[in-house]
């Protein structure tokens, strides 16, 4: 917690800030990963440990990502820049809807599997990779929501805003990728088009 006093202070600069804040959210993620770990519980020597409900935190995971993607629809609806006519503002805002309905179904079609183990219930490292990618996966769909619901209310895009725009969805696409490949396939060879990569055929 002491970490981020910086970023409470004007005299610290904006690249201190950005370090004070990284190392944060790294700490936390470390220590977040290891009190749950088997590890801790050894040298706890724990009997008993609380036990996750997978169902319930699956369910939380994705509400969250659904809220989310909210802000892709957010800056649509207040002040609706794009309520007058057909027009560039009205293809921006149809396009920013197309683009989260998308990211919303690659979440929760996962790897495209018909039949697949949740990586909660294949192994303790795919559960905790899991549940880390889930960081860099909501940050950067935040930033590339916002950029693109506020791009209904502009004419053009400068550079800057392309730049996050594109840097935050691609991010966001690979987060989306390696969640996939942590499900474990258990679709026979041949079932689909498209295999998972590492499936035996």
């Amino acid at each position: 917690m002491f970490i981020y006093i910086p970023l409470y202070f004007e005299s610290v600069s904006l690249r201190g800030k950005i370090a004070a804040a990284a190392v944060g959210v790294v700490f936390e993620e470390c220590s977040w990963v290891f009190c749950y770990s088997p590890a801790a519980k050894r040298m706890l020597k724990a009997k008993y440990t609380t036990a996750v409900d997978i169902a319930h935190e699956v369910d939380r995971y994705a509400a969250f990502y659904i809220i989310v993607l909210g802000e892709y629809l957010y800056q649509i609806v207040v002040g609706s820049p794009a309520a007058v006519g057909f027009n560039l503002s009205l293809l921006h805002a149809i396009w920013v809807l197309i683009i989260a309905f998308c990211l919303n179904w690659l979440y929760a079609h996962n790897d495209g599997a018909l039949q697949s183990t949740h990586p909660f219930r294949y192994s303790v490292y795919t559960a905790f990779g899991w549940a880390v990618l889930h960081l860099p996966l909501v940050a950067s769909l935040l930033a590339s929501g916002h950029v693109a619901a506020a791009s209904a209310a502009e004419d053009r895009f400068r550079d800057p805003e392309r730049w996050l725009l594109c840097g935050s969805l691609g991010t966001g696409l690979y987060c989306l990728y390696g969640l996939a490949l942590l499900y474990e396939d258990r679709d026979a060879p041949g079932t689909l088009m498209l295999s998972k990569v590492g499936h035996p055929e």
